[in-house]
């Protein structure tokens, strides 16, 4: 015989650890604050090291007087700061160039790869 009561159950507690609506806007199954401490600790991390990395960036178009640089992000590589081509000869030397296309180069400096390795 089919256990249809433990079924019932298990799909309630399943649809109340995360919301069914955002997760079909979304794509992505996500649960609900309080339900995995682990995954809202990883979220807070997350999101402070996006703080940081905003804040960074302020102070890099402070540092080279250059008020055009911008996050890119492709794929994997997340956070590279896009400079335009006339102005790449301002940046430190020790920036990494990653990607680049006809109007921009994108880079990764030290402060971006030790952010990403937390």
């Amino acid at each position: 015989k089919f256990p249809m009561a433990e079924m019932k159950s298990l799909l309630t507690n399943y649809r109340e650890i995360f919301d069914e609506k955002q997760a079909k806007r979304d794509g992505h199954i996500r649960p609900r604050p309080g339900v995995d401490p682990e995954f809202d600790e990883a979220n807070k991390d997350i999101q402070a090291i996006e703080a940081d990395l905003e804040q960074y960036l302020r102070e890099v178009k402070r540092q080279t007087g250059i008020s055009d640089l911008k996050f890119y992000a492709a794929n994997k590589d997340r956070f590279q700061i896009e400079v335009p081509i006339a102005l790449c000869s301002k940046l430190p030397k020790d920036w990494t160039s990653k990607s680049q296309k006809k109007s921009h180069r994108r880079f990764w400096t030290p402060v971006i790869v030790d952010k990403l390795g937390q």
